[in-house]
């Protein structure tokens, strides 16, 4: 269990750190977040622990019957019908389990995004006084996702209160049997029978419940798994440049146009320009004139729809895209300021 943990886990996170920029501008931190914390943590501790003690109460409960079963033979007609009950009960509510279960990982994604979000501009928010706005944003994610947890917890408390009457009427009708078979067995084995009936049907709600609940967790499993399937930044037919490249700097782009999904309008429309070697270049627009997008396409953070890109003569495309970003530096727009002394 812990070595499918750590490989769902490692496999998951190789996928997203190849991701494209499209998947971390379609989905918030707080998503990924939620998926590497708390998904993380009911792989890790509460599916084992949940399966263990599903299959502790499923021996004894099993055993429980056969015993009754072998020292009154009709009683397998009541365990048969309880059955039949249990397992119509069962159907009814896990599938609403299972997705008020996922309903409650969603709208946790929420928060998460929300809480990282004000932390990130916690000073622009106090300069412009908007506390109140976050703090009132803060409580309604929060009532959603307690909104989420509450159904999960209903829905399962429904179920067991069902479980509970089913089995009540098993150890009902097991001291009946006793009762009415008084003499053909011995006192000890009807009284084993009757303690192990009354055992078994405390038993079935918490069994039903945890069947329920492991099935509810492992959503979990299937929400990271969703991140091992995701599709990577892949480089074909690369070739091997020279250690010192680019040794020049000579940039040319050559009719190139540059999308950022296949359903969007391109953001660079034929785009032809060239830069000689260790010459300085400033590029000025307005708001939204393709600026970002130019350095976009020079790092290969998008493939491009048309034309090419050429550094010192070499089509980058034919580069791989670690070869491509390691040989080359940026300074970001977004100051970037570490905790602690510069030391």
């Amino acid at each position: 269990m812990v070595r499918a943990s750590v490989n769902l886990h490692n496999n998951a996170v190789g996928k997203v750190m190849n991701a494209p920029m499209q998947f971390f501008d379609a989905n918030p931190p707080g998503r990924i977040i939620n998926r590497f914390s708390r998904d993380i943590e009911n792989v890790d501790v509460f599916i084992p622990l949940t399966l263990d003690n599903l299959l502790r109460i499923l021996i004894l409960v099993v055993v429980s019957f056969i015993s009754t079963v072998f020292n009154f033979p009709l009683y397998i007609l009541m365990v048969l019908s309880a059955g039949i009950y249990l397992s119509v009960i069962n159907v009814i509510a896990s599938v609403s389990i299972r997705n008020f279960k996922r309903l409650e990982n969603i709208v946790r994604s929420s928060l998460l995004s929300h809480v990282t979000t004000s932390c990130n501009g916690l000073n622009t928010i106090t300069v412009y006084g908007q506390e109140k706005n976050f703090i009132d944003g803060c409580n309604q994610y929060s009532d959603d996702t307690t909104v989420g947890l509450l159904l999960y917890s209903a829905c399962v408390r429904w179920m067991g209160l069902r479980m509970d009457i089913g089995g009540s009427l098993m150890a009902i009708v097991t001291t009946i049997v006793v009762l009415a078979t008084k003499g053909s067995i011995s006192p000890a084995l009807s009284s084993l029978s009757l303690t192990l009936s009354i055992n078994a049907a405390s038993l079935i709600q918490f069994l039903a419940r945890m069947v329920n609940e492991t099935e509810a967790k492992f959503t979990s499993v299937e929400r990271i798994h969703e991140y091992e399937n995701l599709k990577i930044e892949d480089d074909e037919d690369t070739i091997q440049v020279e250690d010192k490249w680019p040794n020049q700097g000579g940039v040319v782009f050559s009719d190139v146009v540059l999308r950022y999904r296949t359903d969007m309008d391109p953001v660079l429309h034929g785009i032809n320009f060239k830069i000689q070697p260790r010459q300085k270049v400033g590029i000025v627009g307005r708001t939204g004139a393709g600026k970002s997008s130019l350095v976009s396409a020079l790092y290969r953070l998008a493939d491009l729809s048309a034309g090419h890109v050429f550094i010192d003569d070499v089509n980058i495309r034919t580069v791989s895209r670690k070869t491509l970003r390691t040989n080359l530096s940026s300074i970001p727009q977004d100051p970037i300021l570490y905790a602690g002394t510069l030391r």
